[in-house]
């Protein structure tokens, strides 16, 4: 499992109507990789001797479950937010999941009411994927802020004066705070939600 934090600009509706469409047009769509595609590619041959026909078929078509293929499945509903979202800049998360801890020390500081969390074990049962029928989204590491909360959240981080002393963010917790606010920021001009993996 990848210890980055990447993030999806991408509106769940659109996504969780593509997942079992049956949409053959979007199989071949799809087929044309990106530098997502051609990594995961390369990832499910060696890892699970699987094919993106494999996984993809399973997600947009319902066909051909294999339980071993869960993870792969994740990262092929990754591929999914690539391909109807905007990856997100995220080189301030690319390290350890204990980074968030300390990002959720500054927002508690800050009294910005946002759980960290939300970022690895947040999943709408509204938007039950059941892309993983032996296991759960949570136990994956998929999260997701839906886009009515974004608002009130980016209002919150926008309101702190981050420059403030006794809050101490500085250097690469500064960054980090910055790069959060940035997610937020695009979710919310665009309409979407926000939607990690780890």
């Amino acid at each position: 499992m990848s210890e980055t934090l990447r993030a999806y600009a991408v509106d769940l509706a659109l996504l969780g109507s593509a997942v079992n469409s049956g949409d053959k047009a979007l199989m071949d769509e799809l087929s044309v990789p990106s530098a997502l595609g051609r990594y995961l590619q390369e990832q499910w041959s060696r890892d699970w001797d699987a094919t993106p026909d494999q996984v993809l078929g399973y997600l947009i078509l319902g066909e051909g479950y294999v339980d071993r293929l869960g993870p792969a499945y994740i990262d092929g509903l990754e591929y999914l937010c690539e391909h109807f979202g905007e990856a997100l800049d995220n080189c301030n998360f690319s390290s350890m999941r204990g980074w968030l801890s300390e990002v959720q020390k500054v927002l508690n500081r800050a009294d910005v009411p946002f759980d960290m969390a939300d970022l690895l074990y947040d999943w709408p049962s509204e938007f039950d994927l059941d892309i993983d029928p032996d296991g759960d989204l949570a136990d994956l590491c998929v999260g997701s802020v839906e886009r009515h909360r974004i608002p009130a959240i980016l209002q919150a981080l926008l309101a702190v004066d981050w420059a403030a002393p006794e809050l101490a963010v500085t250097g690469e917790l500064r960054q980090s705070v910055e790069e959060l606010m940035s997610w937020f920021d695009i979710c919310a001009r665009t309409n979407c939600d926000l939607v990690t993996f780890l």
